[in-house]
């Protein structure tokens, strides 16, 4: 971890990377000199010793009226803006796991252009200006409600919530083109440049307007980036790790939604900066969002100010709006993120705790239970599979014995309580789901994602104690991952890659943990590797195992426990050597097989009857 320091007072504490606070500070120290050139460079040139002298109110006269009053108030919004649409942006790929998804994409920079336009044609000149702002994020507010809604069921999943606001957020523009054409030629004309989106004529009235929002909003944000961290990991993750999932996906999207609405109220619909800078970013510091948030801040007023020092002196006299260029850079970016992406819809501690149990269980979709009062005691302390055809139940039974699905009837209890009636974050200190197949963002290390395991321990402002940086190293060195700790998660093997996932179940100090099919997509080698590491969290660390496997004989060697799963309903368990026989097979599976003892462990071998190369050949020499 020595790339890592951690910063800790009192009872506040971070973890900081040191490439990326360089890399911040390179940011704002470029953001700094672009800003001083902007102000300098325009139809009148002024020398940027001058523009230092200016901002301190020491320069001549004329020189300080022009760089005053006319272009230190546009740089001041460039950079507002900037900033703001480019840390909302970093928020809605978060959330949404898209990187794809910017607040001109699902429909946000439409709504709030729509709650300015409305303001314009019907307050124009006789409202204050100052209340632009609550118009535009109201008009964000209303839309992305309404998207929202639409993307409701059970919950929002990140990619309804995309391809919905897709389409609102075409039919939202149709309707402010409407107002604009249907309305007088001036405010026409001033609704068209805002819907392009400029910050040309800016003055310090907009600069009072636009900051004091942001000053609440991008810290507000910043404070959050714990919580975008673990939603980036996927909803079972994140619920597993104690995370309100779709409270804090709401909270994000309010603060995302405020940011943009907020920016498109004084510079209108600037598009791409949202999209363009939490890519560079990524690229710059990674994928952990305490770093990416400042730095695509940065970077977004870095775009801004560069695209309106364009436009306003590539065609002078002409002052062309800055979304015209944003635009013209961001087309081809957003094509180039689609081709290089290649994006794809897929998707030593002691506990004397972990006693798990369903009692009574019923659990349906559509009226048609999945299983019916079932009951199950796991064993404490000890690795139970569970066994059965494909669509029996067995993952639902998991996924709802960790919280995951709440089901119809009955209960399950965790160390004494009902599960249902516990705290998310309680829930998540004494039980650790991992599902089939999780996915990381690209460019997280492992480092990053065990830290994931810390999540129901931390606060916003107490994000990296002695304790966390001891369980972290704890699980890294349990896993056999201290070596990897700085690689990507994407570029590890596949064992590997499922060792980095159990190490960040095991940084979350649960006695209880689930695992949905561990060894889905690994060879052999690989399946053997997780298996054994799972045995010895088991042995020499206490841990209460629950998992979903596919290989009966892999089950049979590595379980304490078998249960038998059957159109929802428990057919057998006990241990595999009284459990796992021929009988049961073709009653679980419809398959006709031999069982003998495993000539290596004495456990359960199943050898199914099927047509093979030997019988064939067998039958043709009869002939």
């Amino acid at each position: 971890m020595s790339k890592y320091r951690p910063l800790r007072f009192s009872r506040i504490s971070f973890l900081a990377e040191y490439r990326a606070l360089w890399t911040i500070a390179a940011l704002f120290l470029f953001c700094a000199v672009l800003f001083v050139v902007s102000i300098g460079v325009g139809s009148q040139y002024v020398p940027p010793l001058v523009v230092i002298k200016a901002l301190f109110g020491q320069a001549e006269p004329m020189n300080q009226t022009i760089i005053e009053q006319i272009r230190l108030p546009r740089v001041i919004i460039g950079t507002l803006i900037g900033a703001a649409l480019a840390m909302a942006g970093a928020v809605l790929q978060g959330i949404v796991r898209n990187p794809l998804t910017s607040p001109d994409v699902i429909g946000i920079t439409e709504g709030a252009s729509l709650g300015a336009v409305l303001f314009i044609f019907i307050f124009a000149g006789t409202v204050p200006i100052q209340w632009m702002p609550i118009a535009a994020i109201t008009g964000a507010f209303v839309i992305t409600t309404l998207l929202y809604v639409l993307a409701w069921k059970r919950g929002v999943s990140p990619l309804r919530l995309v391809l919905i606001g897709i389409g609102v957020s075409a039919a939202v523009k149709s309707v402010s083109y409407m107002f604009i054409i249907s309305g007088p030629m001036q405010l026409a004309n001033r609704s068209l440049t805002f819907m392009t989106g400029s910050i040309y004529g800016t003055s310090w009235t907009d600069v009072a307007t636009l900051l004091p929002w942001l000053a609440v909003l991008l810290p507000l944000t910043w404070l959050q980036s714990r919580n975008v961290n673990i939603q980036a990991l996927g909803d079972e993750v994140a619920a597993s790790a104690g995370a309100h999932v779709q409270k804090q996906r709401l909270l994000l999207l309010v603060l995302a939604v405020a940011l943009a609405g907020s920016a498109v109220a004084i510079g209108g619909a600037i598009a791409f900066i949202g999209l363009m800078a939490p890519h560079i970013a990524r690229k710059l510091v990674g994928p952990s969002f305490g770093s990416l948030l400042p730095a695509s801040a940065l970077i977004g007023s870095i775009l801004l100010l560069a695209a309106d020092l364009t436009a306003r002196t590539a065609f002078l006299p002409r002052d062309v709006p800055a979304g015209v260029f944003t635009a013209a850079i961001g087309a081809p970016f957003s094509s180039t993120c689609c081709i290089g992406t290649g994006i794809e819809h897929k998707r030593k501690g002691c506990f004397g705790m972990g006693a798990l149990e369903a009692k009574g269980l019923g659990l349906s979709y559509g009226g048609d239970y999945i299983f019916e009062n079932l009951n199950l005691t796991v064993p404490r302390e000890q690795i139970t599979v569970l066994i059965g055809s494909n669509g029996c139940g067995k993952s639902t039974l998991l996924r709802s014995m960790a919280r995951l699905l709440r089901p119809q009837r009955g209960s399950v209890v965790l160390d004494g309580g009902d599960i249902a009636r516990m705290s998310t974050k309680e829930v998540a200190k004494k039980l650790a789901i991992l599902p089939q197949g999780p996915t990381a963002p690209e460019g997280l290390t492992v480092l990053q994602l065990v830290k994931q395991g810390r999540y129901p321990y931390q606060s916003w402002i107490r994000q990296w104690s002695r304790e966390d940086e001891a369980a972290v190293e704890a699980a890294l060195e349990a896993t056999g991952m201290r070596e990897l700790a700085e690689r990507p998660v994407d570029a590890l093997s596949g064992g590997q890659r499922q060792r980095a996932w159990i190490a960040m179940t095991l940084a979350q100090e649960t006695p209880v943990i689930l695992l949905d099919e561990p060894t889905t997509y690994l060879d052999m080698t690989h399946q053997i590797e997780v298996l054994d590491l799972l045995y010895d969290l088991n042995i020499n660390r206490r841990r209460t195992v629950v998992m979903v496997l596919h290989d009966i004989n892999l089950a049979c060697r590595y379980a304490d426990h078998i249960v038998a799963i059957r159109d929802g309903r428990i057919l057998a368990q006990g241990r595999p050597e009284s459990v796992v026989d021929a009988k049961l097979m073709e009653e679980a599976f419809q398959l006709k097989c031999e069982v003998i003892p495993d000539p290596l462990y004495g456990t359960p071998l199943c050898i199914p009857h099927g047509k093979t190369r030997r019988q064939t050949v067998a039958a043709a020499s009869l002939v």
